[in-house]
């Protein structure tokens, strides 16, 4: 979905479950550019937000538009974890401090309910009607990493 404000596409991503995009047709596709259309990186590990689905009253239809607002969302980066996030919200003060993460009382199943992390990014002007590509592979090996 666009938002024409800032001059630029606005790109709004929300992940419900890890996605895998190909490296192999990634660098086949970037390799058949033409010269002048040269690829344009742009790092999204910063500035996402996370909330458990269970208290999201919207699809993802709405969840993954520029005009949903995540309200009361937990600021995070990725790749993370929802613990790490909520921790560091001070949701859970000191965890690795004397027993305190052996102490946690958890408020209902935390994992009874997908969690959806979300962000939006804007694209250079210039991507207006190009064709753009969105490579998470780094960020689904690194959740994988986090489950082990």
């Amino acid at each position: 979905m666009e938002r024409e404000d800032e001059g630029g596409p606005a790109l709004s991503l929300a992940l419900p479950r890890p996605v895998r995009i190909s490296c192999a047709v990634l660098s086949a596709l970037v390799a058949l550019m033409p010269a002048q259309a040269q690829p344009y990186r742009q790092d999204l590990r910063e500035n996402w937000a996370l909330q458990s689905a269970c208290k999201i009253k919207v699809g993802g239809d709405v969840v993954s538009t520029t005009q949903f607002t995540p309200e009361h969302w937990y600021k995070t980066a990725v790749p993370s974890t929802v613990m790490a996030a909520q921790g560091a919200s001070g949701e859970f003060p000191d965890l690795f401090y004397s027993d305190n993460l052996r102490k946690l009382k958890l408020k209902g199943d935390p994992c009874g309910c997908s969690w959806w992390f979300r962000t939006e990014s804007r694209l250079p002007a210039g991507f207006q009607g190009r064709q753009t590509w969105l490579h998470l592979s780094d960020f689904v090996s690194d959740q994988r990493k986090n489950l082990a």
